[in-house]
């Protein structure tokens, strides 16, 4: 288990290991961004979350603490069913995840992941595979919310362009 500064440490510890100023304030800011897109306190969701008290919360919010152990954050990101990643800053708040669609429709994921291939291709351009990754789940989205079963290659195109022209 790691810390919220470097979830890519392998401690088993829940202490809390030195992080990089650069990389505690990144977290930091990210948490607060998905605090304020939820409209949450800090003490009621730690109370939510089961926290005995809101200090760690606290305390790395003011930058008095560089991280916040993996059980605190699994703790608080179950409280309010969202992925780890939104608090984190590795998904921007809001856009969840796959799983908040619902089950999974394997032929249309398909239909998307053939189409953006082809978008990318024609456009002779490439996308990072985190940025393609997002742009194929909001593509999932998109579809699976509006009940259409194929991607629309031209509104696949349009997003990956959207993609492309942001990188």
């Amino acid at each position: 288990m790691g810390q919220l500064g470097d979830m890519s440490e392998t401690a088993a510890s829940t202490t809390h290991e030195h992080v990089p100023k650069a990389r505690a304030d990144a977290r930091r800011a990210a948490l607060r961004a998905f605090m304020t897109h939820y409209s949450l306190q800090a003490a009621s969701w730690a109370r939510k979350a089961g926290l005995s008290t809101p200090n760690q919360l606290y305390g790395f919010l003011n930058g008095d603490a560089d991280s916040l152990s993996v059980p605190v954050l699994e703790s608080l990101a179950r409280a309010i069913e969202r992925p780890i990643g939104e608090l984190l800053g590795e998904i921007p708040p809001g856009a969840g995840s796959l799983m908040d669609a619902g089950p999974i429709d394997s032929d249309l994921l398909a239909s998307i992941m053939s189409s953006v291939d082809t978008a990318l291709k024609s456009s002779n351009r490439t996308l990072p595979n985190d940025k393609k990754a997002r742009a194929v789940a909001l593509l999932y989205k998109r579809f699976s919310r509006a009940g259409e079963t194929t991607a629309d290659e031209q509104t696949v195109t349009d997003y990956i362009q959207l993609a492309v022209d942001n990188t």
